[in-house]
């Protein structure tokens, strides 16, 4: 993947991410789940589209979700420790899926 496909320069219009005004509008939480059932699409379309790339997408929204959670000290919310599970499973499954590329 030679071209940044998560952060293209059309997010990069002023001086917040696109997820930071997303967390000001819709709240931190939802935040987290839009990055959890954005790893699933990839993770669920991997094989009939952009197969690498989308496990790489898939890969990069857990490691945002994830860092999200650190940032603003999510990790003892009862939300997401119950999204926990799910964010596991999605990864297991992306590695997996990785070594076949």
């Amino acid at each position: 993947m030679g071209k940044d496909v998560i952060k293209p320069n059309h997010y990069k219009q002023n001086s917040l991410e696109c997820y930071e005004d997303m967390c000001i509008i819709f709240g931190k939480k939802f935040v987290c789940v839009f990055f959890i059932m954005n790893s699933y699409k990839y993770i669920k379309r991997f094989r009939f589209k952009n197969g690498e790339e989308d496990l790489q997408k898939c890969k990069e929204y857990i490691n945002m979700y994830k860092s999200l959670v650190q940032q603003y000290d999510l990790s003892e919310d009862l939300d997401i420790i119950s999204l926990n599970s799910i964010v596991n499973e999605i990864e297991e499954l992306c590695e997996k899926f990785m070594k076949e590329f």
